[in-house]
């Protein structure tokens, strides 16, 4: 345990210097006649804790020397400049010679040491001490119930509480002549006529001391039987003989006023009897006028609940009716809201079925196209090469215009676009083949023509571009001079070539609408196989076009 912790702990719960120090001083007429009998009194202070005893005995002319193993009181007693050191009891003891001290003393130090080593350090005490020579040892009373069962344990470092008896007999075991008990630090302030058990519980003195004298000469110890005859404190049995002494003549003082009542008691009974013959009728009488009162009162609640009943059952009717009403105006127009969520449920299946049927053909052809797609990029160069006539540059015109303005179209409608349109023509050749064909060219042209003079500046504006048109337009004459009379006409090249080239035939306007239109192009440049491929895209669009929609 550190010095500091029981420096503190002792502060708190053992009480400040100069309590101490005046609860000591009953010590004084103990040890005053020891100055009559040697002109030099050494006192060894055992366990000198913070200096109280010390600062006392100096201050009384002996020549005081404490010692204590704690560094934190040892601290406190140089600051008072007293003389304290560090050092064991027990060995301090041995190191002294025989008959050297006038006084040993110990406060609060017995219950700290083992028996045994208590027991030596006695027998030593008898030792170094002068004839006459005192040892006192103060320890805490275990006499004192609250003492001896809680506040001895508050302390760490106390081993076990010692009974007066026990240390007593412990002093005269080890050879002193004379043992004087002092009971100290009483908590008794009560009246004894209003004794009370919180008394005789912890009212018995808190501390005791013994107080042990060395044999001597019959002289030297007579001055000391005045302090040695006295009683001091108050004890246990004291305590608990004045409680039951104070309880005994409570009770007979209640037995006494029991007898004197004794006699009061008939008088008393026979009134008693009267006031319940007189309160029995009483009550009769308040009875039967409660009753007769309650009678009545029950016939008005009764009366007033019939009255309360006829207007609830009338509103009741008056809420049921309009209920109905409520409830069949709600019923009516559910039915209608359900009628109509089931048309709509309708509207919307058929909806969902044409929309899955599209998307199942949107996905056929995009799945075509991806087969087709698949196919060697030489097939489809040649394929591209053979179909590269005037559609193609209207449809690449159409493509290049998409895609500066690629927000305008979207793909699904720029897939199905033919398709749509392919069918629209179908049903028109079908009713009116002439009138339709006519409107076809003349649609297409009308809406193509733009769209190929944005291309065509375009073109002539980038090198690059022109160049790959050129090498391109070469190997079909006829899309060739086609392109050219437009450009002259708009004012795009020089002169018109139509007179240089009269014989070049002119492909029919492109629909953006239609996959294959008008005259058919001309094959002769494809491989055998490019033919082929070209056939069956034909083919397989011409069969997607005679679907149902």
């Amino acid at each position: 345990m550190s010095s500091s912790f029981y420096r503190a702990f002792e502060d708190r719960y053992r009480g400040s210097r100069e309590l101490i120090k005046q609860r000591q001083e009953v010590y004084l007429p103990f040890i005053q006649p020891l100055k009559e009998l040697y002109a030099e009194c050494a006192v060894l202070d055992i366990g000198c804790g913070r200096g109280e005893w010390l600062e006392l005995l100096v201050e009384n002319d002996f020549q005081a020397r404490g010692i204590d193993l704690d560094e934190g009181m040892l601290e406190a007693c140089r600051v008072l400049e007293l003389p304290a050191e560090q050092g064991e009891a027990l060995e301090t003891l041995k190191a002294l010679p025989e008959s050297s001290l006038a006084i040993v003393s110990g406060f609060h130090i017995a219950e700290h040491i083992p028996f045994p080593i208590l027991q030596n350090i006695l027998k030593e005490a008898v030792r170094v001490l002068k004839p006459a020579g005192l040892l006192i040892l103060e320890t805490p009373n275990a006499e004192n119930i609250v003492v001896g069962t809680n506040n001895f344990y508050l302390d760490p470092t106390h081993e076990r509480p010692i009974p007066h008896l026990l240390l007593s007999f412990l002093a005269e075991y080890s050879g002193f002549a004379r043992i004087k008990l002092l009971r100290l630090q009483e908590n008794f302030e009560e009246d004894l006529a209003s004794l009370g058990l919180k008394s005789v519980l912890a009212g018995v003195s808190q501390d005791y001391a013994v107080i042990a004298q060395k044999a001597g000469e019959a002289e030297s110890l007579g001055l000391f039987d005045p302090v040695f005859n006295e009683e001091y404190g108050v004890s246990l049995d004291y305590l608990a003989q004045q409680y039951d002494a104070r309880i005994n003549g409570a009770i007979q003082s209640i037995e006494s006023r029991l007898d004197r009542g004794s006699e009061k008691d008939l008088l008393v009974n026979n009134k008693l009897s009267q006031l319940q013959e007189d309160t029995n009728r009483l009550v009769e009488e308040i009875r039967s006028e409660f009753n007769r009162a309650l009678d009545q009162h029950v016939l008005t609640i009764e009366r007033r609940l019939e009255e309360t009943r006829a207007a609830d059952l009338k509103l009741l009717e008056e809420a049921k009716a309009v209920n109905d009403a409520q409830l069949n105006e709600i019923r009516s127009s559910s039915i209608k809201q359900l009628d109509e969520i089931r048309a709509f449920n309708a509207t919307l299946q058929s909806d969902f079925k044409r929309l899955a049927y599209r998307n199942e053909l949107l996905e056929g052809m995009q799945h075509h196209l991806e087969t087709q797609d698949q196919r060697s990029e030489s097939i489809q160069q040649q394929l591209n090469a053979s179909l590269s006539n005037a559609h193609t540059w209207y449809l690449r015109a159409t493509a290049l215009e998409e895609q500066v303005k690629a927000l305008q179209t979207s793909t699904s409608w720029r897939i199905t676009a033919p398709m749509r349109f392919a069918v629209h023509i179908s049903r028109m050749v079908i009713r009116e083949p002439a009138v339709a064909m006519q409107q076809t060219k003349l649609k297409a042209k009308v809406a193509i023509y733009p769209w190929l003079l944005k291309a065509m500046h375009m073109v002539a504006g980038n090198p690059r571009y022109k160049r790959k048109a050129l090498e391109i337009l070469k190997r079909y004459p006829r899309i060739h001079a086609r392109l050219l009379n437009i450009a002259y006409k708009e004012g795009m090249a020089g002169a018109s070539s139509s007179t240089q080239q009269p014989n070049v035939v002119v492909a029919p306007p492109y629909n953006p609408h239609s996959f294959i239109q008008g005259a058919e192009p001309d094959l002769s440049d494809l491989s055998s196989n490019g033919q082929a491929y070209y056939q069956s895209l034909k083919n397989a669009i011409q069969a997607q076009h005679k679907e149902p929609r």
